[in-house]
């Protein structure tokens, strides 16, 4: 038995010696492969050969165009900038570098620098096909913000209460403005009527792509002379694309929201970590947030909100969803158990119709909603 394990071993050792090292494959087989791992679609195999191939051959300018694409393609931005940059420095002449930095220029919004940087492709090569098709693309994206570069939104909510309790109603105006392909500013107006009060608050907020997958926002609230609604409200958060689209399934998105308001008794900050996720070729839409609260005093909530959306990107779409989640009345925390859903008619490229329903249980008093809203850009 001895005699024939050490047989078996020294044959797998054998073997071993005989099967060429991961580090022994030479820089011409690293840039194959990583070119067909590019072409279908795996793009971070693409990357890690690429890299490997460049610690073999540092100053060969195609491996440096070919990481630059592979980056580009995963959204790495800043490393696909920087990949095309060093391939024009071993290789200024090579155009196929400067139509990759016009991508990354186009991809942050920058269509003023894609538009040169097309330009002195086409005076060098007028045929490049694709030089001609992101100059179209570019010029259709700076065309397209003038058309639409307003937003305004209106919707209005009725509520019946039981118990005999009077109606609540809660309506809201949104004008927001693009200031770029990565910028847009937002005012907000919403009147809130609760037991025969009424609340006002007047909201400004800013939204920014800081890069491709990858967005922020802020925004302020005020409510002079509240009555229940918050005196003063900060939020921010934002989204990053975790996971690209592929064949048909994502993207997967990381959400976070944060909310800081202050009312004339209380303090209360809520947190809104999550995830969103696209199927079927976008056909439907899945996201779930966790909701944790706390006030300035010892209490503490926590719950979560579940959504399903059908076809939102089509002509007519919906949504249904549960939440039991805590809600924030008259700067108090309390438990809610909620049924919504939805539809939504985009007639035109311009005008969408929207219409709601929920159903809201809590301790005190059950809470029927219907909404109806628009949104028109213009």
């Amino acid at each position: 038995m001895i005699a024939r394990g050490g047989f078996v071993l020294a044959a797998l050792f054998g073997v071993s010696l005989l099967a060429p090292p991961a580090w022994s494959r030479t820089a011409g087989e690293l840039y194959r492969d990583g070119v067909v791992a590019r072409q279908e679609g795996r793009f971070s195999a693409a990357v890690s050969m690429f890299e490997e191939a460049l610690r073999l051959q540092p100053e060969n300018a195609d491996i440096h165009l070919q990481l630059g694409y592979a980056r580009l393609a995963e959204g790495d931005l800043a490393g696909a900038e920087k990949s095309f940059a060093r391939t024009l420095e071993i290789a200024p002449g090579y155009e196929d570098a400067r139509l990759g930095l016009a991508h990354v220029a186009f991809r942050r919004g920058d269509s003023g620098g894609a538009r040169r940087l097309v330009a002195h492709i086409l005076r060098v090569q007028p045929e490049n096909a694709e030089a001609q098709a992101l100059f179209r693309r570019i010029v259709a994206a700076e065309a397209e913000p003038d058309q639409h570069r307003w937003r305004f939104d209106a919707v209005s909510e009725r509520s019946e209460l039981s118990g005999g309790r009077r109606h609540w109603t809660d309506s809201a105006v949104n004008l927001s403005y693009g200031i770029d392909r990565v910028t847009t500013a937002a005012a907000r107006l919403r009147v809130a009527e609760r037991r025969g009060l009424t609340d006002v608050q007047i909201e400004a907020r800013l939204d920014r792509q800081l890069a491709e997958g990858l967005s922020v926002y802020g925004a302020v609230a005020v409510t002079p002379d509240t009555d229940f609604l918050a005196r003063t409200a900060f939020s921010s958060g934002g989204s990053w694309r975790a996971l690209r689209e592929r064949a048909g399934w994502g993207p997967l998105n990381l959400l976070l929201d944060v909310r800081y308001e202050i009312y004339p008794g209380a303090r209360i900050w809520t947190a809104f970590p999550g995830v969103e996720y696209r199927l079927a070729r976008g056909l439907f839409g899945v996201s779930a947030r966790w909701v944790h609260a706390e006030d300035d005093g010892s209490a503490v909530a926590d719950g979560y909100i579940a959504r399903l959306d059908i076809a939102p990107e089509e002509r007519i779409g919906g949504f249904v969803g549960y939440a039991d989640a805590p809600e924030i009345s008259q700067g108090v925390l309390t438990d809610t158990q909620t049924l919504f859903g939805g539809l939504a008619w985009r007639a035109n490229d311009r005008l969408t119709l929207r219409f709601s329903l929920a159903r809201e249980e809590r301790m005190t008093f059950d809470r029927n909603t219907v909404g109806i809203g628009f949104t028109t850009r213009f």
